[in-house]
């Protein structure tokens, strides 16, 4: 005999709202908020609301009656407070310092304002590294919200029954914190059935579909609420308003489930009670390693969204990683400092923002990076007195240290050839994997180090790969090797740096390009050499967002961060990396690659398949990549540096 479903909800008010115009944000409370309040009041439903410390103030300041409403409303247990921090700021590319105060402000709003801190927090934009579980634990919340469909689809041997039920997230330290299950698609045929894209009859087939033998728990919402009586304006597809309140279809369908047996209201919290057995309480890791931060929806949601697409993500994203820096070597504790980096930080500026917000934000970020003692982050450290090899005009260039030997190839670009470190032997680390290593037709093709690649939909790939005649410098300490290479967009000057006393290369390129063409930017790519890594024992890990490492070790997963998912979203995903390092290596050894987020903002994605009795392993830095958020420019002006190094595990 089947069983009751236990439905839950989460409503995500946010006055942060990308497209949402500040003159607007009343009419949004009026619309959207007061019949969420209104519901809640009238019925037992226990919906759970998110919202950050930051729409808390501004809804404070726009119409404070709704706060005290909200207030009794958690008294009366009516409804239940879902915590989120000051702002919503995506925790994968967050550094650790920043993902801190953003909890800790928001828990002292939520205190000063509700007089309560919540127990449990959603994952901002449902962007989930297991780093964030530290955090989390510091603010004392006892469990996550995170999307379930995501994770369990790079997670096939997870019981489809556990999402059903609250499990438990673990990090690599076995850090762990209980999580309840958000459902996109659930929220999307919410969405669905208020907009009146789908009749109540079908909408309750398709929650009868989630009813099981034992009693089940079911998320029927957890996303936005400015959707409901108003539009956004953000998407040309959006579902037109008719004369039909969607608040009254979401009432109506409130009506229906209490009238009903099979469903059962509960809050969020209750699902903290739920006893222990096969179905509940399982640990999990809900990273892996095609999918090492997880977001909501479908794969065009992914981290790039926020990170280096946009407007200008990639700009606005390095001059907040400028000032975290500066607070951090100033040892400032100000908390006005950190709670306005935190707003700086949110995600709703790198999406679709409405134009007079943006060009208000601009100003004050600009007025927080004028405080920066500005100072040239890349000093190449050579002067008149260097001596200038004569080796300009040989195709192949070897330059040989006390640590390290290195082959370029000058018909290539300086395309690294080989790269070996003494620690290691003569055997190559890095370089570049030839037409034909493969038997594999679809990798018949040249694998180099140290490039570019620039991408356009619909136009060839450019690569940096042109003939050259390099200049070769040298000092005491240093060897530098560079030249300018032409491409159809411009220009990118090339640099490489070898230290003589040190297991360390840098990699420099300055570009010029010159294009109206919305392009995908990826730099510093670096191939492994698969006879000098165990394959068994293969990984790469980095920080995303926490105080730890997350080290991901490679089974036979095709890992595939950088391939695009449609004509307009050039990428899968990518790391935060929010220390500016990831290392890929095996039980001996490692390379470690450096970059300064604050001078060139990126992300690294990782590419591994196995192929014909070996593998494939190359990493890319993405500067700039394409979705629906992104905003064309004219042309791309930068620096980025990424340093090489190695070491033994």
């Amino acid at each position: 005999m089947s069983k009751s479903l236990k439905l839950y909800s989460i409503f995500h008010p946010n006055l942060m709202y990308s497209s949402i115009a500040e003159e607007q944000r009343l009419e949004v409370i009026n619309k959207c908020y007061w019949p969420l309040l209104n519901l809640a009041e009238k019925y037992n439903f226990f919906p759970g609301i998110e919202l950050t410390g930051n729409t808390l103030e501004l809804i404070q300041n726009l119409d404070p009656n709704w706060v005290v409403k909200l207030k009794e409303l958690i008294q009366k247990q009516k409804v239940e407070l879902i915590g989120s921090g000051y702002a919503q700021i995506i925790g994968p590319l967050i550094p650790a310092e920043v993902n801190s105060w953003n909890l800790k402000i928001g828990n002292e709003i939520y205190s000063e304002k509700l007089g309560i801190q919540p127990q449990i927090v959603l994952i901002n934009e449902q962007a989930y590294t297991s780093g964030l579980i530290e955090h989390y634990k510091n603010a004392d919340y006892k469990a996550i919200i995170m999307e379930w469909n995501n994770p369990y689809t790079a997670h096939p041997n997870w019981k489809k029954e556990w999402r059903y039920f609250p499990q438990v997230a673990i990090d690599n330290n076995n850090l762990e914190i209980s999580v309840i299950w958000n459902n996109s698609v659930a929220f999307q045929k919410f969405q669905r059935y208020a907009h009146k894209e789908i009749e109540i009859n079908e909408y309750l087939e398709y929650l009868e579909l989630q009813i099981g033998t034992n009693e089940r728990c079911f998320s029927l919402y957890g996303n936005d609420i400015e959707i409901f009586d108003f539009r956004p304006g953000r998407f040309e597809t959006e579902a037109t308003l008719t004369n039909e309140s969607e608040w009254k279809r979401i009432e109506n369908l409130i009506q229906n489930l209490l009238n009903n047996p099979q469903f059962k209201f509960i809050s969020p919290e209750k699902l903290l009670t739920c006893e222990n057995n096969d179905s509940t309480w399982n640990k999990l890791q809900l990273e892996s390693t095609t999918q090492p931060t997880p977001v909501k929806k479908q794969e065009k949601y992914n981290l790039t969204r926020w990170a280096v697409t946009g407007r200008a993500d990639a700009d606005i994203n390095g001059q907040c990683y400028a000032l975290c820096n500066y607070y951090i070597a100033q040892k400032n504790t100000n908390r006005v400092d950190w709670k306005e980096l935190c707003w700086l930080w949110s995600s709703d500026f790198r999406t679709h923002v409405e134009e007079k917000r943006w060009q208000k934000y601009l100003k004050r970020l600009n007025v927080q990076t004028e405080r920066i003692t500005k100072t040239e982050s890349i000093n190449l450290q050579f002067n008149s007195e260097d001596s200038l090899r004569n080796i300009t005009k040989q195709p192949k260039i070897n330059l040989k240290t006390e640590e390290m030997k290195i082959e370029l190839n000058a018909k290539k670009g300086l395309a690294i050839k080989k790269l070996a470190f003494k620690k290691f032997g003569d055997l190559p680390l890095i370089g570049t994997l030839k037409h034909g290593y493969f038997d594999n037709i679809t990798y018949a093709a040249d694998f180099f180090s140290g490039g570019m690649i620039v991408e356009s939909p619909g136009q060839q790939k450019i690569a940096d790969l042109e003939p050259i005649e390099p200049k070769i410098y040298e000092n005491q300490d240093q060897i530098l090797i560079e030249a300018v290479i032409p491409t159809k967009i411009g220009k990118v000057k090339k640099q490489i740096i070898i230290y003589k006393n040190k297991s360390k290369v840098d990699l420099l390129y300055n570009f010029d390009f010159k294009t109206d063409l919305p392009i995908s930017i990826r730099a510093g790519i670096i191939t492994l050499m698969p006879q000098a890594f165990d394959r068994n024992s293969l990984y790469y890990k980095t920080v995303n967002g926490g105080n730890s490492f997350e080290k991901f070790n490679i089974t036979k997963d095709v890992i595939s961060h950088n391939q695009p998912i449609t004509k307009l979203v050039t990428a899968k995903t990518s790391l935060g990396a929010t220390q500016g390092w990831i290392e890929m290596g095996d039980k001996d050894k490692f390379v470690r690659l450096t970059t300064d987020k604050s001078l060139c903002y990126n992300v690294p994605m990782i590419e591994f398949n196995d192929i014909d009795n070996t593998y494939f392993f190359r990493l890319y830095h993405s500067l700039q990549e394409i979705d629906e958020t992104y905003r064309n420019r004219y042309g791309y002006n930068g620096k980025f540096k990424v340093s090489i190094e190695t070491g033994i595990n």
